[in-house]
């Protein structure tokens, strides 16, 4: 982290010609054509002074998040660079029904599910059964506390 800073301070400039050097000596930059200066690639830190880099769960989250988005993060490379993200070129943003598939009725709903979902079906817990917007994490959700409530019970 130490090598990013001093780096960082040496380059050769800022965003759009905004210099932020803040320290004299030779300029370091490795290319003047990368990812990051086509904008095809950014680092981001945690916004707390003293933990920009130091919180791994919050890179890890960030890179669930950018997976779901068909973006590259660096941590997943031979030599990781967790603060690291780029596109493709071509990439284009996915729509929040792209991302994550809702099942709208117990037809569509994963038969590890179906049975569940049809008891809170007949129970009335959906206000319209053609229209229940659950996603695979809500699904997984409910069946896991189907399951920790029976095993309280002591019932399968």
């Amino acid at each position: 982290m130490q090598r990013h800073r001093r780096a960082f301070a040496c380059g050769a400039g800022g965003v759009q010609g905004i210099s932020r050097r803040t320290r004299a000596g030779a300029i370091i930059t490795w290319t003047r054509k990368s990812r990051h200066t086509g904008r095809l690639a950014w680092d981001v830190c945690k916004n707390v002074k003293g933990q920009e880099y130091a919180d791994a769960a919050f890179f890890d989250r960030c890179g669930r998040i950018a997976a779901q988005l068909g973006i590259t993060w660096g941590s997943r490379w031979d030599t990781p660079d967790r603060s690291h993200f780029e596109v493709a070129s071509d990439w284009k943003e996915k729509r929040e029904t792209e991302m994550e598939k809702r099942y709208e009725t117990l037809a569509e709903v994963p038969t590890w599910a179906k049975e569940l979902v049809q008891e809170m079906i007949t129970r009335g817990c959906f206000a319209d059964p053609n229209q229940m917007h659950l996603s695979e994490d809500m699904l997984r959700t409910m069946v896991l506390m189907d399951r920790l409530l029976k095993a309280r019970e002591g019932r399968k």
